[in-house]
């Protein structure tokens, strides 16, 4: 499904991954002292996410194309929004 990136698409991947990790690692801070289910459900979330910018299949992840890894990749970070609004 995923396609070889040539060197401009690469820096874009690697910018994203990079602006991504930071913002997790804000929201990680934030859901420190958060119930279970809701560190859970954000770190499944993310899982999502990141193997979607990182192109990587595992036993979380399974897309029929890329359209379907690209909105899956949305509804994580949305919901990642969610919980975020619901505790603040």
């Amino acid at each position: 499904m995923w396609g070889e990136l040539d060197e401009y698409s690469r820096q874009i991947q690697s910018k994203v991954l990079n602006e991504y990790r930071q913002f997790s690692s804000v929201l990680e801070i934030l859901f420190k002292e958060q119930p279970e289910n809701t560190i859970k459900t954000f770190q499944e979330e993310k899982k999502i996410i990141l193997s979607v910018i990182q192109q990587e299949w595992n036993q979380h992840t399974y897309f029929r194309n890329c359209d379907q890894a690209l909105s899956k990749a949305k509804e994580a970070l949305n919901t990642q929004i969610a919980l975020l609004k619901s505790v603040f």
